[in-house]
């Protein structure tokens, strides 16, 4: 069996010495990037210079700082000295011998002018790989890789004071991004949610035990000129679980994971939020289809912005999504989540008249029709323009703002 690892290396050149490492913090944001603090422990000289291998692809070399030493001079390496640097021993890399070496594996094929990517099932007279379109077999190729992708490398000249100290990173990088998934499950005692977050690691390096907090709220995401190299083929890894610390940051909202996570290339599925809340069932006519809408009010913790699944029957029947947005502790959200088959609503307008140039007078009858063998109410919505009065109606009426009344007919 061949393993190819991935480690986030510090590799040091002129007398510099790594004494140790801890794991790194990520400040994951929704947009599609984060912030890295790694710390390393290092014997250093009064001057020296450091180059540091394993840095995301997309990483944004002007937003680095480090502390515990006097930054002289900051280089990136380009993709020719990055392919030329001498492979680390400590990333256990064993070349295969030949294609039958790496059977079972992921690997990338180019032949007749296209790439395949699949797992490769059998390397003999031909490849046989299983790709997400089935079952193929490649009688002729030119290359066979292993889809191993490569970070990003940058050479640090330093000063600083001679001896052991703790040297402290911290950077910007795209191709982290986080998203949430909602489970709400409908009952007669009420409504349980449970809310899963998304994490999504294209960087093309592996975090390992990695602290990580994600940032909810409208964040303006940084720029850089650096374009780094393509993203890799993503793969699949498992979640922790356990209770999530939340807390304001600035203007927003900290998810704090417990514990350590190791977070490599692909998603990874982590439980953010779970708990139970009343809710009532409203159905609501705007002129069309008669709404379903699943409405309650969020006393659990501030709720990131992401997309809700309801379920009914004990959790086995879908019965539609909504999307909320991000919603502090004491908010009503209002999830319409679909159309209802056995209400119907017809609005007609029915006489106009134009007593002047600018006035008009309009009758409108709006009918509500049941087929459930249980009583409902229908919240009628509508809304008005201009300047306007009801000088008659046959049910009594809310106004709910200057530009909008509401009928809940029984």
């Amino acid at each position: 069996m061949i393993e190819v690892k991935k480690f986030l290396v510090l590799c040091l050149v002129l007398g510099t010495t790594m004494i140790g490492w801890g794991a790194p913090r990520l400040v994951i944001y929704s947009p599609g990037f984060a912030f890295v603090e790694e710390a390393r422990v290092l014997e250093l000289e009064q001057e020296g210079t450091l180059l540091l291998r394993g840095l995301p692809r997309e990483w944004m070399p002007d937003s680095l700082t480090v502390e515990g030493l006097t930054l002289l001079r900051t280089r990136p390496l380009g993709l020719a000295e990055l392919l030329a640097g001498p492979i680390d021993p400590r990333t256990d890399l064993v070349v295969p011998a030949g294609p039958s070496d790496l059977i079972g594996h992921v690997v990338q094929v180019m032949a007749g002018g296209r790439t395949l990517t699949g797992r490769l099932l059998a390397a003999g007279q031909n490849l046989v790989m299983a790709t997400l379109d089935g079952t193929v077999i490649v009688p002729d190729y030119e290359r066979l890789m292993l889809p191993e992708p490569l970070g990003a490398a940058v050479e640090l000249q330093y000063s600083a004071q001679e001896g052991p100290a703790e040297v402290v990173l911290r950077y910007l990088t795209r191709g982290l991004r986080w998203s949430v998934r909602y489970a709400a499950v409908l009952g007669d005692d009420g409504l349980d949610l449970t809310g899963w977050a998304q994490l999504v690691n294209t960087t093309g390096v592996t975090f390992d035990e990695a602290k990580i907090e994600l940032l909810a709220g409208d964040v303006g995401a940084p720029r850089s000129a650096d374009a780094g190299l393509p993203a890799p083929l993503a793969l699949m890894a498992a979640p922790p679980a356990a209770e999530v610390e939340v807390a304001p940051a600035a203007e927003y909202q900290r998810y704090t994971l417990p514990g350590r996570v190791d977070l490599g290339e692909g998603t990874v599925y982590v439980p953010l939020v779970s708990g139970s809340l009343d809710y009532e069932r409203v159905y609501r006519f705007r002129g069309g289809p008669v709404e379903v809408i699943v409405a309650f009010e969020n006393e659990l913790v501030p709720l990131p912005a992401g997309e809700v699944r309801v379920f009914e029957d004990e959790g086995e029947l879908f019965a539609g999504a909504a999307r909320i947005g991000h919603t502090p502790v004491g908010e009503r959200i209002e999830l319409a989540i679909g159309s209802a088959f056995d209400l119907t609503g017809e609005r007609t307008l029915i006489r106009r008249r134009q007593p002047t140039d600018v006035l008009y007078r309009d009758t409108y009858r709006i009918v509500l029709r049941s087929a459930k063998d249980v009583d409902v109410t229908v919240e009628v919505l509508e809304s008005m323009q201009g300047v306007w009065d009801i000088v008659q109606a046959s049910q009594p009426y809310e106004t709910v703002s200057a530009r909008q009344i509401r009928f809940d007919v029984e």
